[in-house]
């Protein structure tokens, strides 16, 4: 599957870029309708990106494609993602990344490769959300 669009923006892996990760997902979706979706699952994801890799930055990619659009954070590390989603108390503070991936996106998942992490999901693209003329 080809994307029609792709971005990519590098940030320093730092908490105040976390938000800029989060307005510019505002932005690359600007209209569709699960943006809060995708500001909420990009700013767990760039919070993990933070807290839990190893390297100096983090990146945020975009591909916006015929039948979804697919968004990835990819930090430095090699950290284990658990084989299973664990539901944390409501009164947790941390620990329900995957639980809303698991809950919100169409799908999502993983890759490891030579010390870099990437967490991915998807979202169905904007045309397939609106109702039928």
């Amino acid at each position: 599957m080809e994307p029609t669009v792709k971005e990519t923006h590098r940030y320093t892996a730092t908490a105040p870029n976390v938000r800029a990760a989060r307005d510019h997902i505002t932005q690359a979706l600007r209209g569709h309708p699960d943006v809060e979706i995708a500001r909420l699952l990009v700013s767990e994801l760039a919070g993990n990106a933070v807290r839990h890799g190893d390297g100096d930055t983090f990146t945020l990619t975009v591909e916006h494609l015929q039948n979804a659009v697919h968004i990835a954070v990819t930090n430095t590390g090699t950290g284990r993602i658990p084989d299973h989603v664990a539901y944390s108390a409501v009164t947790a503070e941390n620990g329900r990344g995957l639980a809303f991936l698991t809950s919100f996106a169409a799908d999502w998942g993983y890759t490891q490769r030579s010390r870099r992490t990437t967490v991915w999901f998807t979202l169905p693209p904007a045309a397939a959300l609106l109702p039928a003329a």
